[in-house]
């Protein structure tokens, strides 16, 4: 039978833990020191809870490898967690959180529990209740509670608090839970945080025909007021019920009280000890005052850091503009640069030049002198001839002038005799026009003399019209 030491109680005892069947015993000093070599079966390396929750578990399981939990009003993951150091150490368990936004952090930081969203009450018949919810942000001050007439003083706490609300959530009881979801598993311990509805979350349980292999060994539920160090209402209920099905009172540590199975109290009761420099984790006064301390300077430390850095925040922005003016001016120097480099270039390349090719560019420069001096020679003799020819225009422009001059007048002259002859032609036509006319009229009478002799029916000296006689077709 192998055994191991877990904790020393009262009395020089110490509670020895069984691995075989997982009882405990009680040892004498003697058999202490025989067991003092041996350890628990693992170690929680930090505590989480606010009120060493998990250091009195752990005294009471640390001999069970992997345990099984039920935490009903789970919140958070790992602030003021009483299950994180047992998940941490291979434990599983079931976490139920009515709110959403806990449950879904549940989900993230607890994939291998059985994470459910639902609040706890005492009749299955319950399908929704209200929750009352305090504060913009009730996944960090953790203060939520289902409203009924037992949780009076808390409604009157989210009237006075403008930011409170209301939602429905989805209910269950433990004894569904339980048996949908921890069968055939043995629990543990069960942990009830629930802002005053722990009473009816035991009534919720029915003990009294619950299987006893489902019982949990431990159940610690909250037994102040919510924030006060004031009894709740259900303290005496639940104590009253919890004895009245197999469960004796062990231990209240100034929040939670705690239930254990009957027969398992003379084995836990010398191990619920305030928290003490024995424990695995490091619990002496001194040593947390000397963390308060250091938390102290260290404090000082940020608040002086903060101080630097908001005058080295000042100096960046600073900076920050002084980069801001000199990235604006970069493209200009840049082309400065580029224009230097070119000029440099030039240089380089008019340094490299010999002397002789400077001499030959010398004798081309004279030879193009030539050249200019010939053709500005030859330029002046064009411009000479251009002038004589130019004076030679002259003169004949001059004579052409003249001869216009003179056209000019001739033209002028013939224009007067022909208004002349115009005239004389009208004259004629005139004249013309009268003899045509007395022509015409001599011929219109001789025509109509001859008419008149040769058909007198019509006479043009009288004035009656002469009646014209018919003829047949034969005349």
């Amino acid at each position: 039978m192998n055994k191991e030491i877990v904790f020393v109680g009262y009395n020089d005892e110490a509670a020895i833990s069984n691995s075989d069947d997982g009882t405990m015993t009680t040892a004498t000093a003697c058999e202490i020191m025989r067991l003092s070599a041996r350890t628990a079966m693992w170690k929680p390396r930090r505590l989480y809870s606010q009120n060493f929750e998990d250091l009195y578990l752990y005294r009471l399981f640390c001999n069970i490898e992997h345990g099984f939990y039920i935490d009903a009003g789970a919140w958070d993951p790992d602030v003021d967690s009483v299950t994180k150091i047992f998940y941490e150490n291979g434990w599983r368990g079931i976490n139920l959180e009515p709110l959403q936004e806990c449950y879904e952090s549940l989900l993230s930081k607890r994939p291998e529990d059985i994470n459910l969203c639902f609040a706890v009450v005492d009749e299955p018949s319950i399908g929704f209740v209200e929750l009352a919810v305090v504060g913009d942000r009730p996944s960090e001050n953790g203060l939520h509670f289902l409203l009924n007439s037992e949780n009076a003083d808390a409604s009157e706490l989210t009237s006075r608090n403008s930011t409170s609300r209301t939602r429905r959530v989805a209910a269950t009881t433990l004894r569904e839970v339980i048996e949908r979801y921890a069968r055939p598993r043995r629990t543990n311990f069960l942990k009830l945080d629930i802002e005053g509805a722990e009473y009816n979350a035991i009534l919720g349980l029915s003990l009294a025909t619950l299987d006893e292999e489902l019982k949990p060994e431990v159940i610690l539920l909250e037994a102040t007021l919510p924030v006060s160090r004031l009894a709740a209402p259900h303290r005496s209920s639940c104590r009253q019920h919890l004895e009245g099905n197999g469960y004796t009172f062990l231990y209240f540590d100034g929040l939670n009280d705690y239930y254990c199975r009957d027969h398992l109290h003379s084995s836990f009761i010398h191990l619920m000890l305030p928290p003490n420099i024995f424990d695995v984790v490091p619990l002496g006064s001194s040593l947390i005052f000397n963390n308060l301390d250091s938390l102290a300077t260290k404090d000082a430390s940020i608040n002086s850091l903060q101080v630097q850095m908001a005058d080295e925040f000042e100096t960046s922005e600073i900076l920050r503009k002084q980069l801001a003016a000199l990235e604006e001016r970069i493209p200009k120097l840049v082309m400065e640069v580029e224009e230097n480099q070119q000029a440099l270039a030039l240089e380089k390349v008019t340094a490299k030049l010999s002397r002789e090719e400077m001499e030959k560019i010398y004798i081309s420069i004279n030879e193009d002198k030539d050249k200019v001096d010939q053709a500005l020679i030859s330029a002046g003799e064009q411009r000479d001839l251009f002038r004589s020819q130019l004076h030679r225009v002259q003169e004949e422009l001059e004579a052409y002038s003249h001869l216009v001059t003179e056209l000019q007048n001739r033209i002028n002259q013939n224009s007067n005799h022909q208004k002349i002859l115009t005239n004389l032609i009208h004259r004629m036509n005139r004249l013309l026009a009268l003899s045509l006319r007395k022509d015409v009229k001599r011929f219109k009478q001789l025509s109509l003399s001859t008419i008149a002799e040769e058909n007198p029916v019509y006479s043009p000296r009288t004035s009656t019209k002469i009646e014209k006689p018919i003829l047949s077709d034969k005349q």
